[in-house]
């Protein structure tokens, strides 16, 4: 293999390895990021749903006193009309059709709170479930973090000498090559797959394929700019 390409993949492997402890780290973070949001979103839902479920209650509360009121009205009505105390018959019979009206209409309504307490309790434990689920990603994210931080951070400790001196010996003419590979976010080192560059595709001529195997020079993709590998 050409001087080059050795010096080339030093720095790259590397680089490699660095990359991926970075994307590691930058990972477990954002995945706490994350939950710390889910939670929020959980709590936020959780607190609405008890709202809704407090209104639905209430609501059912209320429907439930007027009907009561409209019960005994219906009751004292029905007393006047069957004793014959009411001052006006023809008034006491409508009064008590439209209280037994509006007792029907109640009725139904309650029906209908009761349906809406119930999904609203429902959905009120849905969103406590949801909240829990959340509560225990987060802390598994932030577990895994913890198990992982110190890990890191000595593997990159202990490749950033070594990718410093793999720099060190990169030739001097290389490095804005390779530093602008790194810029365009493009692989420094490429293969040649049935005569074409692995990474772009571009067509690699024989007499390229042929140096690089025998080593006796270093040649780039004309395509991407990796440096191919024999």
């Amino acid at each position: 293999m050409h001087p080059d390409i050795v010096q080339v993949s030093n720095v790259w492997q590397c680089d490699v390895k660095i990359d991926a402890l970075k994307a590691e780290h930058e990972a477990l973070n954002r995945a706490i990021k994350s939950g710390e949001a889910a939670v929020a979103a959980a709590d936020a839902a959780a607190e609405a749903a008890q709202a809704a479920l407090a209104a639905a209650k209430a609501t059912e509360r209320a429907n439930t006193r007027e009907l009561d009121s409209y019960t005994e009205k219906r009751t004292s009505t029905r007393e006047m009309i069957n004793t014959g105390t009411a001052p006006d018959y023809a008034a006491a019979e409508r009064q008590l059709a439209n209280v037994v009206a509006r007792i029907d209409a109640l009725e139904n309504t309650g029906l209908e709170l009761i349906d809406a307490v119930e999904n609203a309790v429902e959905a009120a434990h849905q969103a406590e479930r949801a909240k829990r689920r959340a509560t225990e990603d987060l802390a598994a994210a932030r577990a895994a973090l913890l198990a992982r931080d110190a890990p890191l951070r000595k593997e990159l400790g202990d490749v950033l000498p070594l990718r410093e001196a793999a720099w060190n010996e990169l030739h001097p003419e290389l490095r804005p090559q390779y530093f602008d590979q790194r810029r365009k976010k493009r692989k420094a080192l490429v293969n040649v797959i049935e005569k074409a560059c692995s990474a772009c595709s571009t067509f690699v001529p024989p007499q390229v394929w042929l140096d690089t195997e025998a080593g006796r020079e270093a040649h780039r993709c004309t395509g991407c700019g990796g440096w191919i590998l024999p």
